[in-house]
Parts: C-alpha cells; structure tokens; sequence
C-alpha cells in the first residue's frame, strides 16, 4: 500500500528502511522522501513505521533466541 502519493513511498519501502536501521519519521524523510510533499502521510507513516519496528524487534529477539539455544547446543563444556 502507498503510504505517501507525491514520493510513491510504499509500507514496503518503510519496512526495508526499519530494517536498515530507520527509527523515526525524520530518518523517512532523509532516506526516502516520505512527507516532503504535502505531508499528509505522517500520520499513516507512523503508524506503519511503529508496526514496522515492533515487527524489526521482535524478528531480533526470536533470531537472537534461536542463535543462543544452537551455540549452547554446540559449545562443549569446560572440562
């Protein structure tokens, strides 16, 4: 879906620059151009950015989980 029509900035687009380390609607704005028209997106735009992050952490945190439990499986014991 088209969050901002005068840049064509996409949720998509907002996911991917989470993902590259985005985290405000400043950073957006720097990197895609979002609300630099008529800034009716902010609002939308903040909404999909915060969907995003909360997405982008928990994504880390289940990553992080995983990557634990599999070094502790591999790493021997001291001996």
């Amino acid at each position: 879906m088209y969050v901002c029509l005068c840049n064509a900035v996409t949720e998509s687009d907002i996911a991917d620059a989470v993902n590259d380390g985005v985290t405000s609607v400043a950073e957006l704005r720097n990197t895609l151009g979002l609300a630099t028209g008529c800034g009716g997106c902010v609002g939308v735009a903040q909404d999909v950015l915060n969907k995003a992050t909360s997405g982008a952490l928990a994504a880390r945190q289940h990553g992080a989980s995983e990557t634990s439990a599999i070094v502790r499986r591999y790493v021997p014991s001291p001996a």
